[in-house]
């Protein structure tokens, strides 16, 4: 691949920024089940942790 300028700039940004994929379901207010994990989450603690 050849490398361009925007291509530099744009992997110079990404190593800089923190990558989040919020476009799962999080409830909101927090509902304090997080760490604990839930069968009615989404996403909790344990499942990133073990990368499920």
């Amino acid at each position: 691949m050849q490398q361009t300028i925007y291509t530099v700039m744009t992997s110079d940004i990404h190593e800089r920024l923190l990558t989040l994929d919020s476009h799962i379901d999080i409830p909101w207010p927090d509902r304090r089940d997080f760490e604990a994990g839930s069968a009615e989450r989404q996403v909790d603690l344990p499942s990133s942790a073990k990368g499920g």
